[in-house]
């Protein structure tokens, strides 16, 4: 199989002025935005737990600390 470094997914909130947030899913992984819905409900979460867009990325950004860089995501992407 493929070896993954790192990260695979990072989920991220978006607001839009005057609409709820919208939940992003960054992830390195062929997923689509249907299974993980599905993939949650099935855990337990309701409806306020639904992922609003996956978006792919060639890989998840970490920071010096060893943190997710969110502001790095958003920075690569046009959210």
């Amino acid at each position: 199989g493929i070896e993954l470094k790192g990260p695979v997914l990072a989920v991220d909130a978006v607001e839009k002025e005057g609409e709820k947030p919208e939940l992003l899913l960054f992830t390195v992984l062929e997923i689509t935005k249907e299974s993980v819905n599905l993939a949650l409900r099935e855990k337990g979460h309701g409806n306020l737990v639904k992922i609003g867009r996956v978006i792919k990325v060639k890989e998840i950004p970490i920071s010096g600390t060893g943190k997710v860089n969110y502001r790095a995501l958003r920075d690569d992407q046009i959210i």
